[in-house]
């Protein structure tokens, strides 16, 4: 617990992007994945945004 609590003291963006890792692996990740990926495409989006996200989404794995 202690731990814990420092790390969140230390480095309060890293256990951010710990949590959004855990709860998309807790997902259909391919579902949601291809999700995420069509609604870019819808709106426009361009390439470099797409594969900033596709960068994040597999430093998660």
């Amino acid at each position: 617990m202690l731990i814990q609590l420092q790390k969140i003291i230390i480095n309060p963006k890293k256990l951010q992007q710990d949590f959004f890792c855990k709860y998309l692996s807790m997902q259909n990740i391919r579902l949601a994945l291809f999700r995420i990926i069509s609604i870019s495409f819808i709106n426009n989006y361009n390439n470099f945004t797409m594969l900033a996200f596709l960068v994040w989404a597999i430093e998660c794995f």
